[in-house]
């Protein structure tokens, strides 16, 4: 029996605590019907003083529904879709009354023509609205967003990547990616500097951000321990128009990040290879599209993996010992997948045994862990 929108208010909804309405990120148009928007509309404002988590599509979000509601119990809110071209009501304004909120997700797509949205704009001098918030992902961060100024101490956790990620886009991993022609709006070293310059959150223990290359690159991964002393999670993507060579330029990181006294994971993408040479081995036919096949490895392959052998040995040998895991990427012809090497402490064999502050340390290394790298789909977690 088919219900239209007039009948569900003889409806009872009992108050539930999650609600979960995601669609896929790369569908085609149209990306929402007034049908649909006006049920999240009834079930939203039945359930807004209960709900304790909350994922949906931006375009089908009633943003009046949203704004004018109370959300007392509201812990996590996820939102994706495309960025709109014209944002009527800022964010801060319409998740204003979010009050609780520990976990809050902005994963929104740039189509062309589309900035990167601003979710604080200046001007607008009032109190952070999340005073309790924990986990905030941002997805194109833009330089002119007020709201790292306004990031609450209680902070832990920042992500600050493109979605999809700068290489998916770049390296055309998804045919959805393509069909919407969605874009990235990637800052420079410089410009990530300037932005993370300006929040105060001490107790960051998670960090994800990707930028181009320029001359400010060391100054920016030094500012880290200085700015952020209690990372344990790093994760960096960095993109170069230029050949660099490891031997100087790994070594240098390494050095940066040192002083990361607490870090465990350091997840890179180190741009060894340049964009544009990258994306030419990755157009290369592969045959089989697995990254077990008995093909071959190119000559590039062949010395960008020894690169990242040389880089996670000089990263085992500089960073702090608390260091556990690392992940360096990949761009293989089969497909691009992450080079995962975990740090033994403590091992007594000769032929793998190693020093690092007068301790013993094992290095092993699982080529192909953590999967093959891939635009997310509908419902599909996404490891930076």
């Amino acid at each position: 029996m088919e219900v239209s929108v007039e009948d569900l208010d003889a409806i009872a909804i009992p108050p539930l605590t999650s609600l979960t309405y995601r669609l896929n990120d790369f569908r085609a148009d149209p990306r929402w019907l007034p049908t649909e928007r006006a049920v999240l509309t009834f079930f939203l404002e039945k359930v807004s003083q209960s709900l304790r988590s909350l994922t949906m599509s931006s375009e089908s979000a009633p943003s009046d529904v949203l704004r004018d509601s109370y959300w007392p119990c509201l812990r996590d809110l996820i939102m994706c879709g495309e960025a709109a071209p014209h944002l009527e009501t800022p964010y801060v304004i319409t998740l204003g009354n979010m009050s609780e909120l520990r976990s809050l997700k902005l994963g929104l797509t740039l189509r062309p023509g589309v900035t990167a949205p601003i979710i604080w704009p200046s001007g607008y001098d009032v109190a952070c609205p999340w005073p309790h918030l924990q986990s905030f992902t941002i997805c194109h961060p833009n330089l002119e967003d007020e709201v790292y100024r306004h990031l609450p101490p209680t902070l832990q956790r920042l992500l600050l990547c493109s979605y999809p990620y700068h290489r998916d886009i770049i390296w055309e991993i998804s045919n959805g990616i393509c069909e919407r022609e969605l874009q990235s709006s990637l800052l420079t070293a410089s410009e990530m500097l300037e932005l993370l310059g300006r929040c105060q959150i001490p107790d960051l223990t998670e960090l994800a951000m990707e930028f181009l290359a320029d001359d400010q690159e060391s100054d920016l991964l030094q500012f880290l321990p200085h700015a952020f002393p209690r990372l344990t999670s790093l994760a960096v993507n960095i993109y170069r128009t230029e050949d660099v060579s490891d031997d100087t330029l790994v070594p240098s990181i390494a050095r940066d990040l040192a002083p990361l006294a607490d870090l465990t994971t350091l997840r890179m993408h180190l741009g060894l290879m340049p964009t544009l040479d990258t994306l030419i081995l990755l157009r290369q036919p592969a045959g089989i599209n697995c990254i077990d096949t008995k093909r071959s490895p190119t000559a590039a392959e062949e010395r960008h993996k020894a690169a990242c052998n040389r880089a996670a040995q000089t990263f085992a040998e500089t960073l702090a010992p608390s260091l556990r895991s690392i992940f360096l990427l990949h761009p293989a012809r089969s497909e691009p997948h992450w080079m995962q090497y975990r740090i033994i402490p403590g091992k007594r064999l000769r032929h793998k045994e190693h020093s690092r502050g007068g301790k013993s340390y094992e290095l092993r290394m699982y080529q192909y862990a953590r999967g093959i790298i891939r635009a997310a789909v509908e419902g599909s977690d996404r490891a930076m």
